[in-house]
């Protein structure tokens, strides 16, 4: 049995300990989002985002995603692509060396209302990671399945909450295994029929290691012909 003078010992040594094998840390996440309508089926995905160690310029990792979407039936889409990812080998802000990586990815989304005020999202995506070979870091090739679901209310006509969670699994060495889970909150303010603000929270469970997400994105819906056909 563990003494009172015993504790003052473990208990401290359990917490730096755990705290080694699970460091935390915060990143902002940047994204501007620029879809284009080009029918009432088609659509073309992109966005870019700067994500930031912490509160400072520093960056963390810099995205870009492009693809093409495709609206079928009243609830389904389906949506296939590129990305090219580049991120910081580590959290420290000395450590300058970046790492490239190339994804393809595909994905089908199911969206439907549950009452007027409320919306359920389910979305699975498949991504093709291709790591470049950097330094000491070797090339290797990974494949993750992407499972995200997410509620969102409307409070009024302009504004919107979301509730969402994503859990990732890998597959990587011939082996598959949790790679991440996210759980998120955001505010939705909808300026006009295509520009959206969206600023939220998201805590990320990897492996070894904890982020906090603070998330700004900017999204512009740009209309082809000028109407929107989205359904």
């Amino acid at each position: 049995m563990l003494t009172k003078n015993k504790l003052f010992v473990v208990v401290p040594y359990i917490l730096l300990n755990t705290n080694l094998f699970a460091q935390e840390h915060t990143v902002v996440w940047n994204t501007l989002q620029l879809p284009i309508t080009l029918s009432s089926s088609w659509q073309i995905h992109t966005d870019i985002s700067y994500r930031t160690l912490g509160i400072r310029a520093a960056a963390y990792q810099y995205t870009f995603r492009t693809g093409l979407r495709y609206f079928f039936k009243s609830h389904w889409s389906a949506a296939a692509g590129y990305a090219s990812f580049r991120t910081r080998e580590t959290f420290e802000k000395s450590n300058t060396n970046f790492i490239w990586e190339n994804r393809l990815w595909q994905e089908i989304t199911y969206e439907i209302k549950l009452k007027p005020t409320w919306v359920w999202q389910q979305r699975l995506r498949t991504e093709e990671r291709f790591f470049a070979e950097d330094g000491s870091n070797k090339a290797y090739y990974a494949i993750r399945f992407r499972y995200r679901m997410a509620f969102t209310k409307s409070i009024s006509s302009r504004w919107k909450l979301q509730l969402a969670e994503e859990i990732m699994e890998q597959l990587a060495y011939k082996k598959i295994d949790f790679q991440q889970n996210r759980l998120g909150a955001s505010g939705i303010f909808q300026l006009n029929d295509t520009i959206q603000f969206q600023a939220g929270y998201t805590w990320s469970k990897q492996k070894s290691t904890t982020i906090h997400f603070l998330t700004w994105t900017i999204l512009k819906n740009i209309l082809a012909n000028g109407h929107n056909h989205k359904k």
